[in-house]
């Protein structure tokens, strides 16, 4: 019972995003050998201040790292029209 409320949750979500018409655009990529998390870390900030924000259509960003030079990026637009612009 439990892993089918988990997929309702999961589906219910799907659905909501979906009626919202909201994109995520997710990525994901590895730093080159050498470039520390310090180093990037402001790039990455002034990338989404300077131009991801400033696109039409654009709704929030959110960027992660994990070990090894690992990051994640999530980012929400109004339409895939707009997602695909940039």
């Amino acid at each position: 019972m439990k892993e089918i409320t988990m997929l309702g949750l999961i589906t219910a979500s799907l659905f909501s995003v979906s009626a919202n018409s909201e994109v995520i655009e997710i990525a994901t990529f590895k730093l080159n050998e050498g470039v520390s998390v310090e180093e990037f870390a402001p790039l990455d900030k002034a990338v989404e201040m300077q131009h991801v924000s400033q696109q039409p259509g654009f709704i929030s960003r959110e960027a992660a790292h994990g070990e090894n030079g690992e990051w994640l990026v999530v980012v929400h637009w109004e339409t895939i029209e707009d997602a695909d612009a940039r």
